[in-house]
């Protein structure tokens, strides 16, 4: 009875030793690096379903465009006081289909690996379960995708129970030409139809492929006659200072200088054309340049100071006294 019950024991340890290897086994997962069996739903074997919380772990892209042949930097960073990475499944699919694509580089990095999930070097993953650096970049070549959204999908793996699947990013678009900003000092970029080139329509008074050159409308100058051009702001055009004795748009009609005179009080102007002076002929009670002085008498100011009145009574006063003795005197001889 004593043998069975042992035999029984024994048995009882031995299939509890398989299972809890088998746990083991299961929970360690791929310590050196997801298998390609993983590369569809990127799920880790780890015995236990993803976090639904938001990811600590986030993925930058750098351009924020793609271009085909032009290699990306994919960075992968960690939130404050969160837990260092153990592993990860890292790809770039086509929006749409979900396609895999593209290609990674590690050179220069330790503790990555290519992974070929569609093709060689299609995804990248672990060597090892140690803990990842805060934040490190990758390098990716995009292919070409016939314009198609991109997006960059990751797998976080913190311990074999805290795990986080198919995290992504927003859709990353293809490059068009116009996406680097060529056109400056204010221009407007217009893609092609087919996106390989573009225009840039120039506000006044920019030109050029990129709106480069500033135009100087007076550098051709055609102000006639040797008058002055001046530009006008923020356009192409320009004026003309046309100075007394010239007229027109350019500057080009000879006109006469009294068309401008300022002759007052109906003075005649004499001038000839195309001539910047002109001579005014007063009337006969006028003077000066412009005949704006009057030539006619005026009355004698009215006194305005005080005692004025008083001198001037006086002064007659004195002046008719010595009247009356004149004429006296002659009478009397």
């Amino acid at each position: 009875m004593a043998g069975n019950v042992m035999t029984l024991l024994s048995f009882m340890i031995g299939i509890y030793s398989f299972i809890v290897l088998c746990q083991v086994q299961n929970s360690n997962a791929y310590p050196s690096g997801a298998v390609t069996s993983a590369c569809v739903d990127m799920i880790p074997n780890h015995g236990s379903s993803s976090q639904t919380s938001v990811s600590p772990y986030t993925i930058s892209v750098s351009p924020a465009f793609y271009q085909p042949g032009e290699q990306m930097t994919v960075t992968i960073s960690r939130n404050a006081n969160t837990p260092a990475l153990k592993g990860i499944l890292l790809q770039v699919r086509r929006t749409g289909n979900d396609e895999i694509i593209g290609t990674w580089s590690v050179a220069g990095t330790t503790g990555f690996q290519t992974l070929a999930c569609n093709g060689a070097n299609s995804a990248v993953t672990h060597t090892s379960n140690g803990d990842k650096p805060a934040s490190f970049p990758l390098n990716w070549t995009p292919p070409d995708v016939n314009g198609d959204d991109i997006y960059v999908t990751a797998t976080f793996v913190q311990t074999m129970p805290v795990f986080w699947v198919a995290e992504r990013t927003s859709n990353i678009q293809l490059m068009t030409p116009c996406d680097s900003d060529p056109c400056v000092n204010g221009g407007t970029c217009t893609n092609s139809a087919d996106d390989t080139t573009y225009t840039c329509s120039c506000p006044p008074p920019f030109a050029g492929p990129t709106c480069q050159t500033e135009i100087d409308p007076c550098v051709n100058n055609t102000c006639a006659n040797g008058t002055s051009c001046f530009p006008v702001p923020n356009s192409l055009n320009y004026t003309c200072a046309c100075p007394i004795g010239l007229s027109g748009e350019r500057c080009e009609t000879a006109v006469s200088p009294c068309v401008a005179s300022s002759c007052e009080n109906g003075a005649n102007c004499t001038g000839a054309p195309g001539q910047t002076t002109y001579t005014c002929t007063c009337p006969a009670d006028y003077t000066g340049t412009l005949c704006e002085t009057s030539l006619a008498t005026t009355p004698a100011p009215v006194p305005t100071t005080p005692g004025d009145g008083q001198k001037l009574t006086h002064n007659i006063f004195i002046v008719a006294t010595a009247i009356c003795v004149f004429l006296m005197n002659v009478m009397t001889m």
